[in-house]
């Protein structure tokens, strides 16, 4: 089976997760960071809501720092005519998958063998995963963040979530058998 260059990015990635779970025996949280720029005014409302909704999710904090996935969000009104009669939003949302230091030690520890061109490749790298683009009624603004957070954590953040529980319950079973 070839895979596509992304794929296999994702692949890894995956294989990542899993090491980083099991060597960390479970982080409590799952870090993401949000950027939204954009027209004014509104860039603060979408980041406001993304971030308000992002925190309601199970293990999920909003961060700054060492995030395990980061949204950034460009927001623009589109207005017509000579009065700039707001008619719709324009939001592209791009999600990136970044490898912390721990997932990167990681790597190390599963691939011994990687070249130091790889080591160097995997410093600090964001992956490419996903951009999605909304035309946003604005009486419709925040019904949609609420769907690109939704979105975020079906795709994106479950997954971690998942592998992360199933490294707890392999840690107790372990620390239950005598």
């Amino acid at each position: 089976m070839k895979l596509t260059p992304t794929a296999a990015l994702h692949l890894l990635l995956f294989t990542l997760i899993a090491a980083v779970a099991e060597l960390t025996a479970f982080a409590q949280e799952i870090r993401v960071k949000t950027g939204v720029s954009g027209d004014i005014g509104i860039e603060d409302q979408v980041a406001s809501k993304i971030n308000r909704y992002l925190r309601e999710f199970k293990d999920v904090v909003v961060t700054d720092t060492n995030a395990n996935l980061e949204l950034k969000i460009l927001v623009l009104e589109v207005t017509i005519g000579k009065s700039d009669t707001l008619i719709t939003y324009a939001l592209s949302a791009v999600v990136t998958e970044t490898l912390t230091e721990a997932e990167r030690r990681a790597l190390l520890r599963v691939y011994p063998n990687a070249t130091a061109s790889l080591r160097e490749y995997f410093q600090g790298r964001s992956l490419y995963a996903d951009h999605r683009l909304y035309l946003i009624n604005p009486e419709n603004l925040d019904a949609k963040c609420r769907l690109i957070a939704e979105t975020l954590d079906s795709q994106y953040i479950e997954p971690i979530r998942k592998v992360i529980e199933q490294a707890r319950r392999r840690k107790r079973k372990s620390t239950e058998t005598p």
